[in-house]
């Protein structure tokens, strides 16, 4: 029984040892669900954020492997369902990436009292600020 042990134990370590061998770089780069970019290698262009810990919230940035996020919150005063008086954010965002297929996926988005809509696309975003 401590010979079966010994091997059953033996043959996980090697198992777990193959498993955590490092990548090579194909491998790393099927890994990458097919981005152009090496993620180490990926750049913050821009950040803002302006937040005053009070009601509002707004940020944004951009990396080098253009993808992009945006999103104001707005504090905002309501009712829930049994009337009584709530505070909720409206949230109004939009991000965008470079897909394999070399054109650029955009999801804008708003998340208020009545849920979730998201509006996506594909090519030029056509609401893009910068």
């Amino acid at each position: 029984m401590a010979k079966l042990l010994l091997i059953s134990g033996a043959v996980c370590l090697l198992v777990s040892q193959i498993y955590a061998a490092p990548l090579n770089e194909d491998e790393r780069k099927k890994l990458s669900f097919g981005a152009r970019f090496d993620p180490s290698e990926v750049q913050v262009v821009r950040y803002e954020n302006d937040h005053n810990a009070l009601d509002n919230y707004q940020f944004n940035f951009a990396l080098s492997d253009d993808q992009t996020r945006e999103e104001v919150g707005t504090l905002k005063d309501g009712k829930d369902q049994e009337g009584n008086n709530v505070r909720f954010y409206v949230v109004q965002g939009s991000y965008s990436f470079l897909g394999d297929d070399g054109q650029t996926h955009w999801v804008h988005y708003t998340a208020d009292e009545t849920g979730y809509h998201p509006r996506l696309g594909t090519g030029p975003d056509p609401e893009k600020k910068y």
